[in-house]
């Protein structure tokens, strides 16, 4: 009778024997299953990261060359034209697009007097009527001379209180970097030219347009006194890459021209501010 139990407990265990390799070789496909797939994402991910790297410093190059475009106006001869606005490179690893502004035509709250501060105050401030915005002119003229000249917009910002969106607006028509009270009328906004005294948003428009027709401007009255052709020193560069694959990196950048380098037709230019980023 015992014959039969042990053959019967023989199957039982080659029977628990094959389940038990069964579960480890599933277990191992499991694993290397796993390995494969981390093996897979590991090398993506190190592949984007190299793409963005590239991404990064084919931007850093665009802001080389937008360095480079303006040191060319600057030392042409006979320049009377204003600095590029907009290039744009298509190369073999993706696209450049570069932007330029110059700091020239924006208003510098540290030199504006109130008459010209109140109608771009008044324009850019929601629910400012004249009164509010001769008030605000008026604090910022008296802010820098008790305390000296604003370092930077962000000083103003906060004095007001200002939303975020109107302080995004005023940066783009204000500046602590003209160093004058005279605005470039070949680089201004034309939020800037619709607010200069003896202009207005009719003028403004016909500016922009004939600039951008590369036409002689129109006739500028009482308005010629709040303006001058005159570009720098300060600009500011935004420099976008767009590789084949679709990854992108942008770099900022406000610098300051500070003349030919000794014994060179470069300009020397000096890094005010930097930041990458959108």
């Amino acid at each position: 009778m015992r014959a039969p139990m042990t053959g019967r407990r023989s199957r039982i265990s080659r029977g628990f024997i094959m389940l038990s390799v069964m579960w480890m070789g599933l277990g191992l496909m499991l694993a290397v299953a796993g390995f494969v797939s981390q093996s897979r994402l590991g090398a993506l991910t190190v592949r984007a990261e190299v793409e963005t790297l590239r991404a990064q410093e084919l931007a850093r190059s665009g802001l080389n060359l937008a360095l480079a475009a303006l040191t060319q106006q600057a030392t042409a001869e006979g320049r009377t034209s204003a600095p590029p606005t907009a290039l744009r490179y298509d190369l073999a690893e993706g696209r450049i697009t570069v932007s330029i502004q110059d700091e020239a035509g924006k208003i510098d709250i540290n030199q504006a007097p109130v008459e010209l501060l109140r109608p771009l105050l008044q324009s850019l401030v929601q629910g400012t009527d004249a009164f509010d915005a001769t008030n605000m002119a008026q604090a910022i003229v008296t802010t820098r001379q008790e305390s000296g000249p604003y370092q930077g917009l962000g000083t103003l910002f906060a004095q007001f209180e200002l939303s975020a969106d109107t302080a995004q607006a005023m940066a783009r028509v204000l500046t602590v970097h003209n160093y004058t009270p005279r605005i470039d009328t070949r680089s201004a906004p034309q939020a800037v030219l619709a607010a200069i005294p003896g202009l207005g948003p009719a003028e403004a428009e016909e500016i922009v347009r004939r600039r951008a027709a590369g036409a002689s401007l129109p006739r500028l009255g009482t308005a010629a006194v709040w303006l001058a052709p005159r570009s720098g020193p300060v600009y500011r560069l935004s420099a976008r890459a767009e590789m084949a694959g679709g990854i992108t990196a942008e770099v900022h950048a406000l610098v300051r021209a500070n003349g030919l380098a000794f014994n060179s037709s470069k300009l020397r230019f000096e890094v005010l501010e930097w930041r990458t980023g959108s």
